[in-house]
């Protein structure tokens, strides 16, 4: 069954790479021959620009305008140049706001870092932990040390991330008072890392700026995601489509389920819903 389907908007972990963050060639052949069917294929990530630069190279690329959505929905950037066309960023007092409840809570097992266009700052502490490391590396970001100061006083900073135990997560998401998730937007995009955002960005927001400036409507939009960050995305679209693997919360406000990402899910999902299924022998 093919649908009328304009933009494809795909998360990244979980999704469309493997578990262990490869990209499958079924994925990107799927993803070609719906670009070469005039379909706009957007890449829509908690993930910075750093950490998917490798992956441009090995995604096929439509002959028009293309887009990058990063930061869970804060920052749109036009390829190839990385014009930015769409931002949202965390004020001043969002961030002290955030601080002050991460310090009043904080164990020695608990790290905060803060991401701007380019950077991952660790903020407060000397060494990072395990988890933070590998965000790091995931992220093919460097770590850099900073005081909450510093962080405080940058120009543009699109999230902070809350790293802990899973346990830990669980309590101090009950922790955080009500208004607090009023001024910001938060995310558990991980089991060990609660997400604060600017209010007004999560994916489903950043997806609808780019849709008004390519004049293309909600109802004719696929997204496929499979955690809480993509949750509204996937809520939002005229086809909305949760990873086998997806969280309950994703999967019960779907359209439609496909297979896991190490099954290639994001290539059946388009091959049913976008492009001509190939006919059975």
């Amino acid at each position: 069954m093919t649908r009328d389907i304009q933009l494809v908007a795909i998360d990244l972990d979980g999704t469309l790479l493997r578990d262990d963050k490869s990209l499958s060639q079924e994925n990107v052949d799927a993803i070609k021959d719906a670009i070469e069917q005039g379909v706009q294929v957007v890449i829509c990530t908690g993930r910075t620009l750093p950490s998917i630069q490798y992956l441009s190279k090995q995604l096929p690329q439509g002959h028009g305008d293309e887009y990058l959505i990063l930061q869970n929905g804060a920052v749109i950037h036009q390829l190839p140049d990385l014009n930015i066309v769409h931002e949202t960023i965390l004020t001043e007092s969002d961030r002290q706001a955030i601080y002050d409840v991460f310090k009043e809570y904080r164990s020695e097992e608990v790290q905060m870092v803060a991401f701007d266009p380019d950077k991952l700052y660790l903020v407060d502490d000397e060494t990072a932990n395990p988890t933070v490391v590998q965000d790091a590396k995931t992220l093919s970001t460097d770590i850099t040390l900073a005081k909450f100061e510093e962080v405080l006083n940058l120009e543009t900073l699109y999230k902070i991330v809350v790293f802990g135990g899973v346990e830990f997560i669980d309590d101090y998401l009950e922790k955080i008072p009500n208004d607090l998730y009023e001024q910001v937007h938060i995310v558990r995009s991980l089991p060990v890392a609660i997400e604060f955002i600017p209010k007004l960005a999560n994916k489903a927001n950043g997806l609808n700026a780019l849709i008004q400036l390519l004049d293309i409507k909600a109802e004719n939009i696929m997204t496929i995601g499979d955690e809480l960050n993509d949750y509204e995305m996937v809520k939002m679209a005229g086809l909305g489509v949760a990873m086998e693997n997806g969280h309950p919360e994703v999967k019960r406000v779907a359209d439609e389920l496909t297979l896991t990402n190490n099954e290639n899910g994001v290539a059946h999902a388009i091959r049913k819903f976008v492009t001509q299924p190939p006919h059975n022998s």
